[in-house]
């Protein structure tokens, strides 16, 4: 797919001459600069936790609580893996050079502008991510002969900022150093009871509403480039609940659920190479509103003293309910394309996960401690992960209806139904009656079924006047996988 000679053969011929390198005014560089390079990005993580839990029995309550405190730390950097054969690497955002003739808007690095980078060293961006969280909760549990009950609450406050340790370029002032400090203080509430119907059937409810901090990920515009925050920031809120029939009995054992979780003003952030920008977009949404909900069945039965069969179902609908707002921000300046955008996404579903899954399997144990078994999985009502930029007025507004590329724009495509069989074996061994050795063979996907669409996504680069343009892409089943194992008790 790479043709590497073509690279080192460009590489090698570029021959050129780099003026105040360093921005020491008169030293000069000739040599072969690299076009086409390797390079390494970097997440280096340090994260420091604590935790405590006191828990006591006050007559017929059960009260636990703690506390928990966490401080993390991501650097992230990029390192120059391989110059394929140039001698050296200019420090440039290639995509920011025309955009003034001040030769130092476009430097990665403006204090040391017109940097010369060869094999290991640092360039591109440099910066931390910081991120404090203290938290609290306690839980009480009340049990009566037919009933038990659990109520828990919790609190927390988490801060978040970057740290840039380059000055980049377009934004010498909002790139090095210390950002803004966002805080949150969040809570959630749970609880739940179990009520006995006899010794082997029981109902179970559990229920919660919780907010929580976004993910440092999608709270910044462009953190390899600048300190400025998405606007606005919020804290996503959980409501969940499910209700579930239990029965066990001596061979056969069953769990059917109904479960329901709305997760609200979440925040989506990618990036993706702009044609008519020729630059990086940063493309954000926020107030994006899901919801999950669906039942589940399982079942596990013994039709004779060695042999177990299993079977689960699962049916789903993951969709998204309501219709966020975007705004897109071009990496290499600090123009914001647009703002405001309505997003029309209510009712499409998310991506990459069956909303229909399905399976059996077949178990039977030996007389000396060994075990085969095999189990089949079905998966059905799989879409792949809408662009929302698709899905707006300023997209389709050229196009009646009844156009073509009206439903090329709009619809969301199905994946195919698809299965997988997989296989399981083990045997164990006793050792003088004190030691044990345990031996596990598993095997994924028997029948090497790598034609398996499993997920895929439309691409944020589109061309709306040509949708077919930028095809969709896929991910595939690995082929066969098998894992070994062998343990050794005492």
């Amino acid at each position: 797919q790479v043709n590497w000679d073509q690279f080192y053969f460009a590489n090698a011929k570029n021959l050129f001459t780099v003026q105040n390198v360093n921005g020491v005014s008169g030293n000069t560089y000739t040599g072969m600069r690299s076009k086409y390079i390797l390079e390494n990005q970097h997440t280096n993580i340090i994260s420091y936790g604590l935790n405590s839990v006191y828990n006591t029995r006050i007559k017929k309550i059960f009260f636990t609580a703690g506390i928990n405190a966490n401080i993390f730390q991501s650097h992230h950097y990029k390192v120059m893996e391989d110059l394929l054969g140039g001698d050296f690497y200019l420090d440039y955002d290639m995509f920011a050079k025309g955009l003034s003739i001040d030769g130092t808007t476009y430097q990665n690095n403006s204090e040391t502008p017109n940097k010369l980078i060869r094999k290991g060293d640092l360039f591109g961006y440099d910066f931390n991510i910081n991120l404090n969280k203290f938290e609290g909760w306690a839980q009480a549990e009340y049990s009566l002969s037919k009933l038990d009950i659990y109520v828990s609450l919790s609190g927390s406050s988490s801060s978040v900022n970057r740290e840039g340790f380059v000055a980049n370029g377009k934004f010498p002032s909002g790139s090095k150093g210390l950002s803004e400090t966002k805080n949150f203080f969040n809570y959630g509430v749970k609880g739940g009871a179990t009520y006995k119907l006899n010794g082997r059937n029981f109902i179970v409810v559990n229920g919660a509403y919780i907010t929580r901090a976004p993910d440092f990920q999608n709270i910044f515009v462009s953190p390899t480039t600048r300190n400025d925050y998405i606007n606005p920031v919020k804290s996503e809120e959980v409501q969940s609940f499910d209700v579930s029939y239990m029965a066990k009995f001596p061979n056969f054992k069953a769990r059917l659920t109904y479960f329901n979780t709305a997760i609200n003003n979440q925040t989506y952030l990618k990036s993706y190479f702009h044609d008519e920008f020729n630059t990086i977009v940063n493309y954000v949404m926020t107030g994006v509103n899901t919801s999950n909900q669906g039942i589940e069945l399982g079942v596990e039965g013994k039709l004779a003293q060695r042999i177990v069969l299993t079977g689960v179902l699962g049916y789903g609908e993951y969709i998204y309910t309501n219709r966020p707002l975007a705004q897109a921000w071009l990496n290499n300046s600090a123009a914001l394309q647009f703002d405001n955008r309505t997003v029309y996404l209510k009712n499409y579903k998310i991506g990459n996960m069956p909303q229909t899954v399905a399976g059996g399997g077949i178990k039977y144990a030996g007389k000396n401690f060994w075990f085969v078994g095999i189990n089949f999985n079905y998966f059905a009502d799989m879409y792949i992960e809408p662009n929302p930029d698709r899905r707006t007025a300023e997209t389709v507004d050229k196009y009646v209806n009844t156009d073509p590329q009206w439903r090329q724009l709009l619809d969301q495509e199905q994946l195919p139904n698809n299965y997988t069989l997989d296989a399981n074996a083990g045997k164990s061994f006793r050792i003088q009656k004190k030691y044990s050795i345990n031996i596990n063979v598993s095997v994924s996907n028997l029948t090497n079924n790598q034609t398996f669409k499993n997920g895929g996504l439309e691409q944020l680069r589109f061309d709306k006047n040509d949708p077919n343009k930028f095809p969709n892409k896929y991910s595939y089943a690995l082929g066969i996988t098998y894992m070994a194992m062998i343990s050794f008790g005492f």
